[in-house]
């Protein structure tokens, strides 16, 4: 095996009719093996397996929003045995990937605090997030920065800037940057997203391209890859989502910061412009992304493939996304967007065979290394159960109300 979904096979079939064929074919084996174990690097194969990146924050997500909408306990007692085991690995950060888990330490720490839970296990889990939370914002200011201040999804591609970032890093950044008053990290998530807009995007149709070069002004990959059109929607969602809920006490504290400074702007009045501004980028990119819902209610994993395979990780982060948009507002209410999110989460519901969520493509490898592969995979399981979870409660509430 030489990845998660990847694995090299050899197929040897004699020698035309002469004899020992079979000897001839396990010598070429046994050489070509013998070869590849010798060349091979300290840690290359097997791959390594990370346990608290991108794909179990995903999951982990699905599961707090579950819960938000059905109480079970199970679904956070998850998350709590997720927590601690990040927390006893040393609470491990080496890519914006992993910033992730700051998200979710800080929506527990937020579930924990409304519920006033004093138990012995959520006790640990509350102070398990706040710490968690302050190592995933020091490793951010740490981090070092591209020309323009934000961050590069990989060190070893300084000036490269992915859409799968906005939505690992910026709902963090902009979270934390409000619950802790933090103008740093709000700034950064903020800047991140709109420079994407500016310098990412696809002029014609409106869609990101995987993502770009800063300092050649290169676009890289294809434009309208499903899930960096999920990634693009779900960061600017949660993003606007929690600048737009002030803490308690935040606005008595920015009074006293307007009144110790009268020239930098204070936190909720960053929060605030930021807000107004990103909800623009949104309704962009919602039409944008629409247009391309296919005549099953889907989308494509290239959404512009309207004949190509559907893709359930695209679909659930497009569909939570634009959940998230019309919850708080930021998008007009209207049967249009009702009916397209409907159509979505039936579609999405014929995905899922005793209890997984199929149709997912794999892991993406780079700029245009799309596999066409398609199966069951955590970043789809994690972003439909968040989506489906809220989409068919309110579809249930709507039908009770009737």
């Amino acid at each position: 095996p030489f990845a998660r979904d990847r694995v090299l096979m050899i197929v040897c079939d004699g020698m035309g009719g002469a004899k020992s064929g079979n000897v001839a074919s396990s010598l070429a084996v046994e050489v070509f093996t013998g070869e590849v174990r010798r060349t091979q690097k300290a840690g290359m194969t097997p791959e390594k397996v990370e346990r608290y990146s991108w794909p179990q924050a995903l999951l982990a997500m699905g599961l707090l929003q579950a819960y938000e909408q059905t109480k079970d306990k199970t679904a956070l007692s998850s998350v709590f045995s997720y927590l601690r085991r990040w927390k006893n690995s040393g609470y491990p950060i080496s890519h914006v990937d992993h910033v992730m888990n700051g998200s979710v330490a800080l929506w527990t720490e937020e579930i924990l605090t409304r519920e006033k839970r004093e138990d012995a296990e959520s006790l640990e889990a509350l102070w398990i997030c706040r710490e968690g939370a302050d190592i995933c914002a020091g490793w951010i200011k740490a981090a070092k920065k591209t020309a323009d201040g934000i961050l590069a999804y990989r060190s070893q591609h300084p000036d490269w800037l992915f859409a799968d970032t906005l939505g690992m890093l910026c709902p963090f950044a902009c979270r934390y940057g409000v619950q802790k008053q933090d103008k740093e990290l709000l700034n950064l998530g903020i800047r991140q997203l709109e420079l994407f807009f500016q310098k990412g995007m696809d002029e014609k149709t409106g869609l990101p391209y995987h993502g770009y070069d800063e300092k050649t002004g290169m676009k890289y990959g294809i434009i309208g890859w499903g899930r960096a059109c999920g990634w693009m929607l779900l960061g600017l969602s949660q993003s606007i989502l929690w600048i737009s809920e002030q803490p308690a006490g935040a606005e008595q504290t920015n009074k006293l910061q307007a009144e110790q400074s009268a020239v930098q702007p204070s936190s909720q009045s960053v929060a605030r412009e930021g807000c107004n501004r990103l909800i623009l980028l949104q309704q962009q990119l919602l039409d944008s992304i629409f247009v391309w819902q296919r005549a099953d209610g889907g989308f494509s994993w290239q959404l512009q493939a309207q004949e190509g395979h559907r893709d359930t990780s695209a679909e659930g982060m497009i569909g939570y996304g634009a959940w998230l948009a019309a919850e708080t507002a930021a998008v007009q209410r209207s049967e249009q967007w009702s009916s397209a999110l409907s159509r979505l989460a039936a579609t999405l519901q014929t995905s899922i065979q005793k209890g997984r969520v199929t149709d997912c493509s794999g892991e993406c490898k780079g700029f245009a290394e799309y596999p066409q592969v398609y199966g069951t995979y955590p970043w789809g399981s994690g972003s439909a159960l968040a989506f489906l979870a809220v989409q068919l409660f309110r579809e249930e509430n709507n039908d009770r109300a009737e």
